[in-house]
Formats: C-alpha cells, structure tokens, sequence
C-alpha cells in the first residue's frame, strides 16, 4: 500500500516578552510576536511604541548581554518564548552623538521595480549608518520635484529592503523605514548591495500618501534632534576645552610664583660694643684696714 503522508504540525508561535521595567516603565511588559526572519530591531521598536518611548534611546538585554538587533530572530540563540529587558543606553545624548558621527557607508540599491516604474535600476549612495532606511530611499529619489522621478516611493507600494538575503523591515509595518537605520541592520561602513523590492500597500495609495508624509516627518525629527545632539556635544567639548585651558593657566602661573626668588630680609643691625667706663680720679680712696689688736704681756712671776 502506498504510503500516506501525514501532515506537519503547524509550527508554534514565536514571541518576545519584553520586561519595560529597567526603561522607567515598573511592572509594564510588551509582548511581541515575530516571525522567524523578523529582526531583533522590530521586537525593541514594537515594544516602545506600545508606551510612547524612542527607540533609539533603548537596547534589548537577554542574562546581562546586550542583543545586536541587527541579528533575525532564528539566529539570536533566543528560545522561542524568550523574555528581554528593554533597558537605556548610556546616555541619550551620547547616542544620538554617537549615532550622528557614525561612519560613512556607500549603498548600491538594485531596484527591483515593475515595468511601468521603468524596470530594474541600480543607483548608488552615499550616505552614513546612521541614516534610516526611509532617509536611505529618499537621498537615492534626489531632490526631484517631478513625481514622475520619485521611482521609489510614488508609485503606492512598499519598498522592502533586504541584505545578504535577510530583509530589513516588513511589508505589514512601514513605519519600520523610519524606525529602523543601516547600523542596526548591520550595515556600519564600507560598501555593500542593497536590494529593494516593491510590494502592494493593503490600505491602497491614497493611504500610502498619508504614510508617506508620517515617516517624512518621523526623519526630519530625527535629523533635528541629531543636529541638536551634535551641536551639544560640540558646545560640551569647547567648555572642557575652555576649563582645561583655564586650568592649566592657573596651573602656569602657580609654578611661576613657585619659580622666582624669593627676596630676603636685610640681617639686623650688630649691637654696639660697651667698654667700662675709667675709674674716676675724683673718686674717694679706699679706707685703710683696722689695726690688728696684740695679746697683753703675761704678769711677773
């Protein structure tokens, strides 16, 4: 008899609990379904947009490591239930610092698009690992003002981008092409190929539009707050170097007063010598010693 091919059980569910507790957020959790491919990234930004928080400013921590996010979730070595804490980075500043001065990255994008969009392009950017993807695709677009140039994002589908074969956001969530940048997707440097799909939008184009301009705004809050970051790291580095400086001129000047000889006090004066004065002549003589009285004679016998 032949045999009979019995069917595989569905696979189970994958999640992340996310702990918000060490993010300033006590007894909050965010549960967040991922599939197998998803990125690491997409689990943190889901979970702080379900409290209101920034991304950029949180990093997941699983037994006292912290996760990269760039990594899917089949490949962190997380079981399938696994629970994370959302926990800051050092500083919020210093991130978005660091985040701004972050290296530079040259992008090929091998466009995937359809025949009415003028089929497969290739173009090539120049950009930082910090930028977002949303940034990515916009700089590649230029400064065009005809819609008939905007290749990528004004034809009402979603662009999905992906890298050595692992996509970096998902079709369902557009919001993630602002939320996710080029470093967290493990681009920091160099020069890489990037390939970018089109896939349709549920909601239809005229939805599309209104996404669109949410996540224009999203990156130019981003780049303002960067901008501002910059601006106060360069602000803090002119006062530390204006406090060394003063430092070290108060440090000068006391070694110079250290330096320069010390005048001394002029010896005092040597006391003048006394001499007894002479005897005077006037002086009365000395009285001349009593006489000594003699014994009496002894009587006669």
């Amino acid at each position: 008899s032949a045999l009979r091919a019995h069917p595989q059980p569905p696979a189970p569910p994958m999640s992340i609990t996310v702990d918000l507790s060490t993010a300033g957020v006590p007894g909050r959790k965010a549960k967040v379904p991922l599939a197998p491919a998803s990125l690491l990234v997409a689990a943190r930004n889901a979970a702080c947009q379900q409290h209101n928080l920034d991304p950029s400013r949180f990093a997941l921590r699983h037994n006292r490591k912290i996760l990269d996010l760039s990594v899917p979730f089949r490949l962190s070595g997380l079981p399938t239930h696994a629970r994370v804490d959302l926990v800051p980075l050092a500083s919020s500043a210093a991130a978005l610092a660091a985040a701004a001065a972050a290296g530079p990255v040259n992008v090929a994008l091998n466009l995937e698009l359809g025949a009415a969009a003028g089929g497969p392009r290739r173009v090539v950017v120049k950009t930082r690992s910090a930028v977002s993807l949303w940034g990515l695709l916009r700089a590649a677009e230029g400064d065009a003002a005809a819609a008939t140039d905007r290749f990528i994002t004004a034809h009402g589908a979603v662009p999905v981008l992906s890298f050595l074969g692992r996509e970096m956001n998902e079709a369902g969530r557009p919001e993630m092409l602002a939320e996710v940048t080029l470093g967290e997707a493990g681009i920091t440097g160099g020069s890489v190929r990037v390939k970018v799909e089109m896939r349709e939008f549920a909601g239809g184009e005229e939805a599309w539009k209104s996404v669109m301009e949410r996540l224009d705004a999203a990156v130019a809050e981003t780049e303002a707050k960067r901008t501002l970051a910059r601006e106060d790291a360069a602000a803090a580095k002119a006062a530390a170097a204006e406090s060394r400086s003063k430092e070290k001129a108060k440090e000068d000047d006391t070694a110079e007063w250290n330096l320069a000889p010390v005048p001394r006090a002029a010896p005092p004066a040597p006391a003048p010598a006394t001499t007894p004065a002479p005897a005077s002549s006037s002086a009365p003589a000395p009285a001349p010693p009593p006489p000594r009285a003699r014994a009496p004679p002894p009587p006669p016998p």
